[in-house]
């Protein structure tokens, strides 16, 4: 765990010492994949900023498209596309 955490901090660090043009220092890391990881959030910087800082979320529409996609599967072979549409709409 504490190879881990340290390597956390290390991405942390490196993602402090990031400036706005995307240039970091370089770090080796004995975790590859927490590399990359840490390369892609540097990379959507600009979006990571913003999906933290906001205060709306898109966790209600997600919701939705799950539900439809649910009603969708359990209806597969069986329903067509009015059943579907009214199941949809009664939201049971």
């Amino acid at each position: 765990m504490n190879t881990s955490e340290a390597s956390v901090r290390s991405c942390a660090n490196t993602a402090a010492k990031t400036s706005k043009d995307g240039s970091t220092r370089s770090e080796t890391h004995d975790l590859p994949a927490l590399q990359q990881f840490a390369d892609g959030l540097l990379r959507d910087r600009d979006a990571v900023v913003a999906g933290l800082s906001r205060t709306w979320s898109s966790g209600q529409v997600e919701g939705q498209i799950t539900r439809v996609k649910l009603l969708k599967r359990v209806g597969y072979g069986r329903a067509k596309l009015d059943l579907l549409r009214t199941r949809i709409l009664l939201r049971n």
